[in-house]
C-alpha cells in the first residue's frame, strides 16, 4: 500500500502491468485493479486542531491507547460512511461511551447490492456510461451512489444493536 502517490502512467508489459509514478515504477502485475474511491483527508477547518486530536480512520487502531483514559468524554467520528461505521463500532467495542457520528446525508444509508445494482459496475455499462453527456452521466452516478458508496446491512445493525443496548442500560 502506498498513500499520497500520483500515479502518471498505466503501460502494458508483455507479462501485464506497470504502474508508475513521476517515471519510477511503483508496481508490475498480471492484472489491474483501479480503485477510485476517496482519498484519506482531513478537512481544511479541522487541520488547526491539535494533531493528537484529530486523525484519519487508518489511525485508529494506533490511537486508542492514547484515547483510552478518556473513553467518557465524546469522540466525533466524520464520515457517513463504511469506514466511519466500523470506526463508531470500533469504538463502542473500546468501551467508549459518547461516540458521535457525523455525516452530509440526513440518514445513514444501506448498500444496494443486490444482482440489478452490480450491474453498475460490469465494464458494459461502464463503456455505455462513457458514451453519455457530462451532465447524464454524472446523474446517474449520482443516482447509483449507494450502490458502493453506503453501509453494510451488518454494519448499520450492529450500530442499531449497540445505541439500543446503551439505552437500554
Amino acid at each position: 500500500l502506498h498513500y499520497g502517490v500520483d500515479i502518471d502512467e498505466i503501460s502494458l508489459t508483455g507479462d501485464g502491468f506497470q504502474v508508475s509514478a513521476g517515471g519510477v515504477p511503483q508496481a508490475v502485475g498480471r492484472h489491474l485493479v483501479v480503485g477510485v474511491g476517496s482519498r484519506p483527508v482531513i478537512p481544511p477547518v479541522l487541520r488547526g486542531l491539535p494533531e493528537d486530536g484529530v486523525f484519519i480512520a487508518d489511525e485508529l487502531g494506533t490511537r486508542l491507547p492514547a484515547l483510552a483514559a478518556h473513553k467518557d468524554e465524546p469522540v466525533a467520528v466524520l464520515g457517513g460512511g463504511q469506514t466511519g461505521c466500523e470506526a463508531v463500532l470500533r469504538l463502542i467495542g473500546e468501551g467508549f461511551t459518547d461516540v458521535r457520528w457525523i455525516g452530509r446525508g440526513q440518514w445513514f444509508k444501506t448498500i444496494d447490492d443486490s444482482p440489478i445494482a452490480n450491474e453498475f459496475y460490469r465494464p458494459e455499462h461502464q463503456r455505455f456510461l462513457q458514451g453519455l453527456t457530462l451532465s447524464t452521466r454524472d446523474r446517474l452516478i449520482r443516482e447509483h451512489r449507494h450502490t458502493g458508496d453506503a453501509l453494510t446491512p451488518g454494519g448499520m445493525r450492529a450500530v442499531y444493536q449497540a445505541n439500543y443496548h446503551a439505552m437500554l442500560e
